[in-house]
């Protein structure tokens, strides 16, 4: 009988206990930072009457104080308790919720009653929206490739963002990423493009839904397609001393524009690496006075031994165009090298691939006397997916024109390892600057190469299926950065060199200034404006020749933009007396470095060049007549495909 009397007794406490206990629940969902949200406080009953003093109390938040005693605030601009629609329900009001009130504990007093609530932060009930002033919208179209970059400096959650170009929805080619900020995130959006055809203008708009509600980021009409200028008589503007003058200003900008970023880069946590001996084909001893060397190089100077692999390398080749072709038919027949071909023009992987079910890539090249060699290798994989491209990568070589080295940079960022080569082929000039400042902190990690131009001379003549080589240089220049963070298990130099084969032999220049300044940054711009400058726009009946008739005035020229560079370069190393630049030399001993075997007449700039020409024509279109009209941007394009 006393048992069953104890179980009744335990019963009618906990009865009592459970009708007087209050809860405290959250009012007001989604939580948006920086309006007012309401918390409420709910009681059946209390022990004490909720109509006498000192019946109920809110307490808590980021310092944990007292906020509100029977509806009198602690703080009247930021806590007030007003009473709720149910007869025991009281609301304490936030005004201006911000960061600081979450992750917090609020407590409810109801007379002897005690109920707590913690504001957990998730991606469900609360939302920051981002100022306009705390985002940035960075964009930009040129020549068909369209880009755009997001920065949310803070939000919460993770925007899903649509970018609206001329009815197209880019969603889903979005790359987002993002990092802590206090209690919140940042996030960087962006959208790289290449469009078939050269679009130059159209309209864009990108919106974002954040949580539950949608915002517009930003317009914007871009119109960048270029202006024809006219003259009076209707031709194309040709002033020889206009042209002349925006030659040399490009010039002196160019100049400045390297040498400032030099010396920031050198204060950013960088050396220079010189100390790689130099391979030539040749014994010292029996040296060809040609060959241009400074007292530096003379103590490098050894006879070239062939590497050979002992460990197996992977690696990335980033592009599609002729010098892309030519290297991963080299690069596919040494032992132990496992070559992956990332090519993001439009449907370029897919021709690729199609042509390589059909058989192998093919170099084909004239000899000297006359016969034809074939070399034939395939990559083992060709993709326009950088996620799969970088699997296991250990070298990347970017073989693409300068304007598409930031979309080549930017689609393996995220897949960046420890310990990793990075080789721009050609790189020439700054590639090393903009590849430091894309990778940002994982440049620390990385060994970074640029070459000063492409070692051959080659053009695709079916895509995916055959390259043709047409010259292959003696000499080409290399510069190499080398983060604090990397060390790589192979050495640099030695590996490209097997890489690419035996020839061209990779010199090791002084620093990626000096080769910035070479004479190859002016060898096109003499002989295109040469060429054309008098050209009355009609119709030509033969093809003409781009490398094998070089005038006098065009070697002129090229022989007074040396002189000028030589001169900039003696003055850097006049006033920064441990810079080297001794690699800058004239153009007519460039010449004679670059193409020492293949110079049969010395003499001046203009001799050296014939001779050294290779079977490269402009290409021409037929008009109806038979005659021919050359296309006078192809030339160009083809050189910046180089």
């Amino acid at each position: 009988m006393s048992c069953i009397l104890k179980y009744v007794i335990v019963f009618q406490l906990l009865y009592r206990y459970a009708r007087g206990r209050a809860y405290l629940v959250m009012l007001t969902k989604p939580v948006v930072f920086g309006e007012s949200v309401q918390l409420a406080c709910m009681a059946n009953e209390t022990e004490i009457p909720l109509d006498k003093p000192h019946s109920r109390s809110w307490s808590g938040g980021p310092y944990n104080a007292l906020l509100c005693m029977n509806g009198v605030s602690a703080d009247s601009s930021k806590y007030n308790e007003g009473k709720g629609k149910e007869k025991n329900q009281y609301n304490l009001k936030i005004r201006n919720f911000s960061v600081m009130d979450v992750n917090c504990e609020y407590k409810c007093v109801f007379g002897v009653d005690i109920t707590r609530l913690t504001l957990h932060l998730n991606q469900k009930d609360y939302e920051y929206l981002p100022s306009r002033e705390s985002t940035t919208v960075v964009s930009s179209l040129r020549h068909g490739h369209f880009s755009v970059t997001i920065t949310f400096v803070k939000v919460w959650p993770i925007p899903v963002c649509e970018i609206i170009f001329e009815r197209l929805n880019f969603a889903k080619r979005i790359r987002v990423s993002k990092t802590k900020n206090g209690k919140l995130f940042s996030a960087n959006m962006s959208l790289e493009h290449v469009f078939k055809s050269d679009v130059c203008s159209g309209d864009m708009l990108i919106s974002c839904r954040i949580g539950t509600k949608n915002i517009e980021v930003g317009r914007k009409q871009f119109h960048t397609c270029p202006e024809t200028v006219k003259n009076k008589g209707g031709n194309l503007l040709n002033d020889k001393m206009l042209i002349t003058m925006i030659v040399a200003i490009f010039m002196f900008v160019f100049m400045v524009f390297v040498i400032v970023l030099y010396l920031v880069i050198k204060q950013k946590g960088y050396t220079t690496t010189n100390n790689t001996t130099v391979h030539v084909p040749e014994n010292p001893n029996n040296t060809d006075d040609r060959i241009h060397l400074t007292n530096r190089e003379k103590c490098q100077y050894t006879k070239y031994t062939p590497v050979t692999m002992d460990t197996k390398l992977k690696i990335l080749i980033s592009g599609g165009g002729n010098g892309a072709h030519c290297l991963s038919v080299f690069a596919s027949q040494r032992r132990n090298v496992k070559v992956n071909v990332l090519t993001l023009h439009d449907g370029s992987a897919d021709l690729w691939n199609s042509s390589l079910k059909k058989g192998c890539l093919t170099i084909s090249a004239t000899q000297p006397n006359g016969s034809e060699e074939n070399i034939e290798s395939s990559p083992s994989f060709v993709t326009s997916d950088a996620v799969a491209a970088m699997d296991q990568i250990q070298v990347v070589f970017i073989v693409a024109p300068a304007y598409r080295h930031e979309l080549y940079i930017r689609s393996i960022l995220p897949y960046i390892k420890p310990n990793m080569l990075v080789v721009g082929l050609p790189g020439h000039a700054g590639f090393e600057l903009q590849c430091k400042y894309i990778l940002g902190d994982k440049s620390r990690i990385c060994t970074i190469v640029g070459f000063d131009s492409l070692p051959w001379g080659c053009r695709v003549v079916d895509y995916g299926k055959h390259v043709r080589l047409l010259g292959t240089k003696d000499v080409v220049n290399a510069t190499m950065l080398t983060g604090f963070d990397c060390k790589l298990p192979f050495p640099v130099i030695e590996t490209i060199q097997y890489i690419i084969g035996e020839k061209p032999v990779i010199k090791l220049a002084s620093n990626f200034l000096s080769v910035s300044l070479m004479a190859g940054s002016i060898l096109h711009p003499p002989l295109m404006y040469g060429k054309w400058k008098d050209w009355d726009g009609q119709p030509l009946t033969e093809v003409p020749s781009y490398f094998t008739t070089v005038s006098e005035e065009q070697a002129d020229i090229m022989s007074s933009l040396s002189d000028e560079l030589v001169a900039t370069a003696k003055k850097i190393s006049d006033l920064k007396r441990d810079m080297d630049m001794s690699d800058v030399i004239h153009i007519h001993d460039w010449f004679k470095q670059r193409y020492y075997k293949q110079i049969s007449d010395d003499s001046s700039v203009m001799t050296c060049y014939p001779t050294t020409a290779t079977t490269l024509k402009e290409i021409a279109r037929k008009e109806e007549n038979g005659a021919k009209k050359w296309n006078m941007f192809y030339q160009w394009w083809v050189i910046l495909l180089d």
